[in-house]
């Protein structure tokens, strides 16, 4: 059997394995979203919306505070994110 995520070992967590993940430009949203949100139906910008949580999610687990956006930055970028989405219907 297969990992779902063959960069994700013992020695290695998992967040560490996303963002080196994230850093190629490889990376794809549905590693990290919960298959229940894929499965729904399709909506107007599902993609983008997906691939901007995704990285902003990664963004929010940095190990330095210094390197995580303000709070007030994570509201400000939800709010862009869906409204972007909501602007598309």
């Amino acid at each position: 059997m297969q990992h779902p995520l063959p960069f994700a070992t013992p020695e290695n967590y998992l967040v560490d394995g996303l963002k080196a993940y994230a850093e190629t430009k490889r990376f794809n949203y549905e590693i990290v979203v919960d298959p229940f949100i894929l499965q729904e139906g399709p909506w107007p910008g599902k993609e983008q919306q997906l691939q901007k949580f995704s990285l902003l999610a990664l963004q929010c687990s940095c190990d330095l505070e210094e390197n995580r956006p303000a709070i007030t930055e994570v509201a400000k970028q939800l709010r862009q994110i869906y409204q972007s989405a909501s602007s598309n219907c």
